[in-house]
């Protein structure tokens, strides 16, 4: 019901910026209002800014910039990044043109999340630690509180665990202290999701417990329902890695309830996406294909790549698991290819993973090989320890079954030292076996071939014998 009302906002506001119907910069702040309404809403709007921007050359030119954030943001929202880098990049230099360091310190913030949406962490961090100085400098402590918040996500991201592990925590922390002592009860719950989130991937799981429920307590005081979903989501990680899966099943549809209510399709697909990788955990391969391709309908509709690519790549290893590797193929080829339009190297690795052995166990090993091989060098380049291993070991595997042996055991020992510098404990201990079952096949050929061997040396020398007994006898 929200659609119909927006269209025709955007459509007053369009006839009235045509026929100047009221005051011009009164006309352009409610486009950069209802921009904003329109991206939280996930109904993007770039026409209205568009002409808005024309507009203001000419008539208004101290709100140019603002518009031209406002377009930058919508596009970041439709995952055009390359077009919202260069809308958020002309919005800071007319900022810095015009001296309003206020102004800059937003744009900086947000070509810090367009850096950090498109992986590129490095620029991420220069974008959003200048965002934080000038917000430091203005003594405006919620633009400093947000900066903090969003350098914690970066540094949580970071595959070197042992340099930013308690760096992002520190980063959030101190992002969280700045919310309590302005009593921010929202930024308080935005804080608690992150480090709850990040210590689901630590692996800290009380901990994260722990500061998940503290933010659903929080925002259903808050009366906010999209983010008590968004905590909901959060919860039934933990409980699925507690082995709880019914409250994890429970949780995620009271979560999807609620985007239900809310008309949230963003939500629906991610609730829809992560039933399907609790059912797969769970062994439930037709239920995670129905709710997987519901995710993957949501996620094409909103035109959400990213979320679409994750969807399908998922969706494939169920068809996997049903043994139905035409549909795995189709899936996981439809999400290396979003992947690859995303330039997302990270998921491009992975991918190519479940694609390499997809082809190893369709016997098309040379394939098979080379997706391998593209995912350890794409994983090496990310310095990614552990896909590197998980590239060595299933290239082990390929070997293996074609008999090369050892090449197989040099693949596994190389993936061994990696899993050991990733310290990934679960990777090592399975190779390890790997290396061991190895040991075992090469032992048993060679056995089975020394025993060939001394048969073949017995017959020689019982005939040798057979011979000699017929020379004497004549």
């Amino acid at each position: 019901m929200v659609q119909p009302e927006l269209i025709n906002i955007s459509a007053i506001l369009n006839l009235s910026l045509l026929r100047k119907a009221q005051s011009i910069h009164r006309l352009l702040n409610a486009i950069i209002s209802f921009s904003h309404v329109c991206n939280r809403l996930y109904a993007c709007n770039t026409t209205i800014v568009s002409t808005a921007i024309v507009f203001a050359k000419e008539d208004a030119p101290e709100l140019e910039a603002s518009l031209w954030k406002s377009m930058g943001d919508t596009l970041r929202f439709q995952q055009q990044y390359d077009e919202a880098l260069f809308a958020l990049s002309k919005a800071l230099e007319l900022c810095r043109i015009a001296g309003d360091q206020k102004a800059a310190a937003s744009n900086l913030l947000s070509l810090g999340i367009l850096s950090k949406f498109t992986n590129k962490d490095e620029e991420a961090e220069r974008f959003l630690h200048s965002a934080l100085d000038l917000y430091t400098k203005l003594d405006m402590p919620v633009g400093v509180a947000r900066a903090l918040r969003e350098l914690g996500e970066v540094y949580g991201r970071d595959r070197d665990r042992d340099r930013n592990d308690e760096t992002e925590r520190r980063v959030l922390r101190a992002a969280l202290d700045i919310y309590e002592q302005i009593g921010s009860q929202q930024g308080k719950a935005d804080v608690l999701l992150a480090l709850g989130h990040f210590d689901i991937v630590r692996g800290r799981l009380d901990e994260a417990k722990n500061a998940l429920t503290i933010a659903l307590d929080l925002n259903n005081k808050l009366d906010h329902p999209l983010s008590q979903a968004n905590a909901m989501v959060e919860l039934s990680h933990v409980y699925a890695r507690l082995h709880c899966g019914e409250k994890a099943e429970a949780t995620l549809q009271s979560a999807l309830d609620i985007y239900r209510a809310l008309n949230n399709r963003l939500g629906q697909a991610i609730s829809f996406r992560h039933l399907g990788e609790l059912y797969q955990g769970q062994n439930l391969h037709d239920k995670a294909v129905h709710a997987l391709e519901a995710a993957a309908k949501l996620d094409g509709d909103l035109g959400d790549h990213q979320g679409k690519a994750h969807s399908l790549l998922v969706l494939g290893r169920s068809y996997l698991n049903l043994a139905q590797l035409d549909d795995a193929e189709r899936s996981m080829g439809s999400a290396l290819t979003l992947f690859r339009d995303l330039h997302d190297r990270r998921w491009e690795s992975m991918t190519l993973l479940d694609l390499g052995h997809l082809r190893c166990l369709q016997r098309r090993y040379e394939e098979a090989c080379n997706m391998l091989h593209s995912a350890h060098d794409i994983a090496a380049e990310l310095s990614d320890l552990q896909t590197q291993g998980v590239a060595l070991q299933r290239v082990g595997h390929v070997h293996r079954v074609c008999g090369g042996l050892a090449t197989a055991q040099r693949c596994f020992e190389d993936a061994l030292q990696l899993f050991e510098r990733a310290e990934s404990v679960q990777n090592a201990d399975i190779t390890r076996t790997d290396l061991e079952a190895l040991r075992l096949k090469r032992q048993s050929i060679e056995g089975q071939e020394n025993t060939s061997q001394g048969v073949a040396t017995m017959n020689q020398s019982s005939e040798a014998q057979e011979v000699s007994v017929s020379s004497t006898g004549g």
